[in-house]
C-alpha cells in the first residue's frame, strides 16, 4: 500500500514523539519556537501555479509564488488535494538561522528524493539536533589541508562529496572550497567563488542534517575574509543568496549582512521516477544525454530503462525564490 506524502510525514512527527497538528497542508506545533510547516504536494500545487500563467484578480502576488505548472501525474491522495493557501514567508536552510517565528515550505519531492536526509533536517529545525560549538571545529581550506594529511586534490573531492549529499542543490564549481573538521570528521562544507564584477559569491554552506554548529558559518566566513586580506585584497564584497523554502535568511544578519533584491521563483523539471530536481539548464543539458549521467547528480536511485523526454512526463515546478545578501570590507582604511 503506498504511502502518501501528508501522511508519510504526519507518520514521521509521530514515530519521533512530535506533538502537532495539521489543518489542510499547514502543520504546527506546541512551542511558538518552532517554525511553521506547510506541505507542498505536487498535485495541489498545480492549481496555485496554474493563476501564474492565469492570474485570478482575487489573487495576491504571495499567493501566486509556488508549485507546480503542469503535473500529469498523481502522486498524493484525494484527501490530500486542498488547494495551497498560505501565507508566503521567506525561509531556508541555514544551519545557523533561528526557528522561531519562521516558515518551512516542505516541498514532496525534497521528501521523496531524500527522506532521510530530510527527515533529520526537519528534526534539526525542530530542537532534535546534536550541537556542536564553532569553537571546537577546524576551518580547513586548500591552503592548509596539507596539515590535516588531506591533499588539495583529495580535499576538493571531499567537499564535493559532502555538498552533493547534503545541500539541497549540490555542489557547484567553485574557487575557494572549505570544510569544518570536528573530532577528524567532516560536519560542514561550503564555498566561494569570484564573480565577473571582481566580488566574491558565498554559493555554498551545508551541515550534516542531524548538527547544529553556533557560529559555524560566521568562523568559516571570517577565515575567508582572513585569507583574502593575508593575499593583499583589500577591499572586496561577499553576496550570498538564502532559499526561501527553508530559511528567511537571519544567520546573514547576524553576520552583518544587508538584504538587497532577491530572486524570484526559479523553474524546475523532476523527474516522477527518482523525484529529482533539474534546472532549466540541466533539463535542456541531460534530456541528450544518458539515464545514469542524469541520475547521478544529488545520487537519486536510478531510473530503469530509457529515460523519457516527453515534457509532458515530467513535472514543472517553481521553487519560493531566494534572499539576496551583501557584506563589504575595506581594509584601507
Amino acid at each position: 500500500m503506498q504511502i502518501f506524502f501528508i501522511e508519510s510525514v504526519e507518520e514521521f512527527l509521530k514515530s519521533n514523539s512530535i506533538p502537532f497538528q495539521r489543518n489542510l497542508n499547514t502543520i504546527t506545533f506546541a512551542s511558538p519556537h518552532l517554525p511553521k510547516l506547510i506541505l507542498v504536494p505536487l498535485n495541489d500545487a498545480a492549481t496555485d501555479a496554474a493563476r501564474q500563467t492565469r492570474p485570478d484578480k482575487n489573487c495576491t502576488s504571495n499567493e501566486l509564488s509556488s508549485g507546480v505548472i503542469k503535473c500529469n501525474n498523481k502522486f498524493s491522495s484525494s484527501s490530500e488535494s486542498q488547494s495551497l493557501k498560505s501565507n508566503c514567508r521567506c525561509d531556508n536552510l541555514e544551519s545557523d538561522d533561528s526557528s522561531a517565528g519562521s516558515v518551512i515550505y516542505l516541498y514532496e519531492d525534497r521528501w521523496r528524493c531524500s527522506p532521510q536526509i530530510t527527515g533529520k533536517r526537519l528534526l534539526a529545525h525542530l530542537g532534535h539536533f546534536q550541537r556542536i560549538h564553532a569553537r571546537l571545529c577546524k576551518v580547513v581550506t586548500v591552503g592548509n589541508c596539507k596539515r590535516f594529511s588531506m591533499p588539495p586534490t583529495q580535499f576538493k573531492e571531499k567537499v564535493r562529496t559532502f555538498l552533493n549529499k547534503y545541500h539541497p542543490y549540490g555542489y557547484l564549481k567553485c574557487d575557494f572550497p572549505y570544510a569544518l573538521l570536528y573530532k577528524e570528521s567532516i560536519v560542514a562544507a561550503g564555498s566561494f567563488s569570484t564573480t565577473r564584477k571582481g566580488a566574491f559569491e558565498w554559493t555554498r554552506h551545508a551541515t550534516l542534517p542531524e548538527v547544529r554548529i553556533p557560529g559555524g558559518m560566521g568562523k568559516a566566513l571570517e577565515a575567508f575574509v582572513q585569507n583574502r586580506k593575508k593575499e593583499g585584497t583589500l577591499c572586496f564584497e561577499v553576496m550570498s543568496y538564502s532559499d526561501n523554502e527553508w530559511s528567511n535568511g537571519e544567520v546573514y544578519k547576524t553576520l552583518g549582512f544587508k538584504e538587497e533584491a532577491g530572486l524570484p521563483p526559479i523553474t524546475y523539471h523532476i523527474d516522477p521516477t527518482t523525484f529529482q530536481r533539474l534546472n532549466s539548464r540541466q533539463w535542456a543539458k541531460d534530456k541528450q544525454t544518458k539515464p545514469e549521467a542524469i541520475i547521478k547528480h544529488k545520487g537519486c536511485s536510478s531510473i530503469e530503462g530509457k529515460i523519457r523526454n516527453d515534457d509532458n512526463e515530467f513535472i514543472t515546478i517553481k521553487n519560493r525564490g531566494s534572499r539576496k545578501w551583501k557584506k563589504y570590507y575595506n581594509f584601507t582604511l
